[in-house]
């Protein structure tokens, strides 16, 4: 997206607006110490400038023979960004991101040794030092093995002196993306595949399946109604700037997400930030939702998010947030633990070029 705004979506041109406008009035420098901050916001969804010339092509040969770290400094005024370095930058500049791996440790340890305790008065009685509640919020310990696998994923964030953690994915295995308990709102959308199996008799064989690749929104009413649903189920609520964010991404996706996604809104991160916003109008005195754009946008820029894995073999390490998180968390929210490469892209048209080639999308 340019300067001028072509391509913003309504928060981004209000942003826009108040701090990139010739006769605004000067913002105070957010009270940040991560020096590279301002690029993020600009590169991120705020125009950046392309350079259309043999430039580019001599600065890629040249970075070749760098270091991650020592092209940091061409990413950030050229438009061959190098992400890794730019987010090795950022957790350098997050202590209480070290705070927030031993918390998903924690988790993690705690979960085993849950499953080690050999009685059900054992299991009843386990608690843990250091998780909230100890690990039990309502009286039972809620991190078993079976609770990770639907949980996945952990978020937390930092906002200036503000630190929180333990948000878990939502699930609820009555209204979901299997066939007979669709989530409110929703259709399915099938790819015909052809798999190949061996059967019974070792003999090889093609067996002709229909997979779910995406969702459509076929009723953003009762779509957005089941996310508040959710929320209030684990007790907090829909904050309405996390709900324009999420419509906002059904728009930019023409209603089609990806399963693989799971629901746009349910996943940690999105209620990392929504916890955050909600806490910053409840701390000002402010009905949930009341205060400026401005000031939302601000919470946003003084804060950073970071997801960890809950499961598989590679559970306590960073995990990019997914294509509806990073729709939902755009530009200025800052994931530290990065984003996935179809951030911001359009997933039905995505599905629309490789029906025409008959290969998958995902």
């Amino acid at each position: 997206m340019h300067r001028d705004g072509k391509g913003a979506n309504p928060l981004q041109q209000r942003f826009r607006a108040r701090y990139f406008s010739a006769n605004a009035v000067k913002p105070k420098t957010p009270k940040t110490d991560m020096p590279i901050l301002k690029f993020l916001i600009y590169y991120n969804g705020w125009g950046i400038i392309m350079y259309e010339n043999d430039i580019c092509k001599e600065i890629r040969k040249s970075c070749e023979k760098k270091t991650s770290d020592a092209t940091l400094l061409d990413a950030l005024h050229l438009d061959i960004p190098d992400s890794r370095a730019i987010m090795s930058a950022y957790k350098k500049k997050t202590p209480k991101l070290s705070d927030f791996s031993a918390k998903t440790q924690l988790i993690l340890d705690s979960s085993r040794q849950f499953g080690q305790q050999k009685s059900a008065t054992k299991q009843r009685n386990f608690s843990v030092s250091g998780l909230k509640a100890n690990g039990a919020p309502g009286g039972s310990f809620i991190y078993s093995k079976k609770s990770l696998d639907n949980f996945a994923a952990h978020a937390g964030y930092v906002h200036n002196d503000d630190y929180d953690d333990e948000f878990v994915n939502l699930k609820d295995n009555d209204r979901n993306l299997a066939e007979r308990k669709l989530f409110p709102g929703i259709k399915l959308v099938k790819h015909h595949k052809e798999l190949i199996k061996k059967n019974g008799q070792g003999q090889t064989e093609i067996q002709p399946t229909d997979e779910s690749i995406a969702y459509i929104i076929t009723d953003s009413t009762s779509f957005i109604s089941g996310i508040k649903d959710m929320y209030e189920k684990a007790g907090n609520s829909l904050h309405p700037i996390i709900e324009s964010l999420i419509k906002q991404h059904m728009i930019n996706n023409a209603g089609v997400l990806p399963t693989m996604a799971g629901i746009a809104g349910l996943h940690a991160e999105v209620q990392a930030l929504n916890h955050l916003l909600t806490s910053n109008d409840e701390r000002e005195g402010k009905a949930i939702g009341s205060r400026k754009i401005g000031e939302y946008m601000r919470d946003m820029l003084e804060s950073s998010i970071f997801t960890q894995r809950l499961t598989t073999r590679q559970a306590g390490s960073d995990f990019a947030a997914c294509h509806n998180c990073s729709g939902i968390l755009s530009a200025p929210v800052n994931v530290v633990t990065g984003k996935v490469e179809s951030a911001g892209s359009h997933f039905s048209s995505t599905i629309s070029e490789n029906y025409k080639t008959k290969e998958s999308p995902v």
